[in-house]
């Protein structure tokens, strides 16, 4: 009798060590981040949902360094976008014309707050709902957002995110991970966001794919300029 309950509080002292509070998975999600300096990749963007009809289709070649990236775009019009913290630069290749988008704003679309997902990571008051050895899960607050996050206990990726948004609407997405030089890369993504027209229930999906990427290979700050 003694024996077994010596053997149940070990089990139990045990998951409770092993236990990770929500800064410390934040921590490990973020450090992933820290390997990387660069990345390209060729990729395919699909937009559908009965608001857009067929859909639309989005291909060309992204490149990332740090929180700048470039999109050489072939379809379906030829264009160069370029993304930093505060101001998207979009030219169209056979006009020569340049627009400038603003993006230091707070709020994004549908009242999604405009940051990065280390940021907003850092930001929402998470706590961890449920931990086994394949997954984690957090839960979290931002404002009037919520947020659930499981992630990956092993390469600790995100793996399905969902956010429960203003007037109603819910994001969810999943991501699938292939490890290239011995970091977690995102190949795809697929992300549904239901919301409501009036009285109609309307769903959007963007289904997201890499293909031949590249890691690390000191890409140059010139590459972000027009």
């Amino acid at each position: 009798m003694k024996y077994s309950i010596a053997l149940i509080c070990f089990v139990l002292l045990s998951s409770f060590l092993h236990a990770l509070t929500p800064d410390e998975v934040i921590q490990k999600i973020t450090a992933q981040r820290t390997l990387l300096n660069d990345w390209s990749a060729i990729y395919t963007q699909e937009i559908s949902g009965s608001l857009l009809g067929k859909g639309d289709v989005e291909m060309g070649r992204i490149t990332v360094k740090g929180d700048h990236t470039r999109k050489d775009i072939q379809r379906p019009i030829r264009k160069t976008r370029i993304q930093t913290p505060l101001l998207t630069l979009e030219k169209d290749e056979a006009s020569g014309e340049v627009v400038a988008t603003d993006l230091s704003q707070k709020t994004g679309p549908m009242g999604t707050p405009r940051m990065t997902p280390e940021e907003a990571l850092r930001q929402f008051s998470f706590q961890v709902v449920s931990e086994t050895d394949a997954e984690i899960v957090l839960e979290g607050v931002h404002e009037s957002v919520r947020m659930a996050v499981v992630v990956d206990a092993v390469l600790f990726v995100p793996t399905r995110m969902t956010m429960d948004l203003p007037a109603g609407t819910r994001m969810t997405m999943t991501q699938r991970y292939a490890v290239i030089s011995e970091i977690p890369m995102l190949v795809g993504s697929e992300t549904s966001i239901d919301m409501r027209m009036g009285t109609r229930a309307e769903t959007m999906k963007v289904v997201l794919t890499y293909k031949n990427l590249k890691v690390n290979t000191g890409v140059l700050d010139a590459v972000f300029k027009l």
